[in-house]
């Protein structure tokens, strides 16, 4: 059996998200995402999930700061994220 891994980028809260849109921040994790999305893709055996606060239940309330989730939120986080792992996994 081959191994299969899922990189996923986490999400960050949607005021921080409105705070840096449009700025070298935003285009910088944008750029970083897409390398990263383009180098995992080169493997068969490798997924890559993008995690986008607007996307997602996950309220500003659920994050400690900016980018780290609090307890409710890594609680809801892991269930999402456990789905889409699974999610993956049946699609290969």
């Amino acid at each position: 059996m081959e191994s299969r891994f899922v990189f996923f980028q986490s999400p960050a809260c949607r005021l921080w998200r409105s705070y840096i849109a449009g700025s070298f921040i935003d285009r910088a994790e944008i750029t970083y995402a897409k390398m990263l999305r383009g180098e995992i893709l080169k493997y068969h055996n490798m997924c890559y999930v993008g995690f986008d606060s607007a996307k997602n239940n996950l309220s500003d309330k659920m994050f400690y700061d900016s980018g780290h989730l609090n307890r409710a939120g890594a609680e809801v986080f892991s269930e999402i994220l456990a789905a889409k792992i699974l999610e993956v996994s049946a699609a290969k």
